[in-house]
């Protein structure tokens, strides 16, 4: 990867276009948890638009999915066990409980 962004940086100070998008073609798929942020510096640095919108997807994707990870845990964390040989409490609706999705 090292050698690749070398080049792409060589090939944006020379105006080499073709060269430089064969480049971000291979950097786009190192684009890691690991490396998005640095690619991202570098596509900026070189006009990489194709790059940096690659890193800005991928980056947008990774901040989506951890909400969504981190409130499936807290609804999990923040569930009552059923006590010991009920298990068809949480099945039966309460008095106050709508009728909704019980057959």
């Amino acid at each position: 990867m090292t050698r690749a962004v070398e080049v792409l940086e060589l090939a944006d100070q020379f105006f080499l276009d073709h060269l430089k998008q064969c480049c971000e073609r291979m950097l786009q798929s190192a684009v890691r948890s690991e490396t998005y942020e640095s690619l991202l510096l570098v596509a900026q640095k070189t006009n990489s638009v194709q790059l940096e919108k690659c890193c800005r997807h991928f980056a947008r994707n990774r901040n989506e999915q951890n909400p969504f990870e981190e409130r499936v845990v807290e609804e999990m964390q923040q569930q009552q066990p059923l006590p010991d040989g009920d298990l068809n409490v949480a099945l039966i609706p309460s008095d106050d409980d709508s009728d909704e999705g019980v057959v």
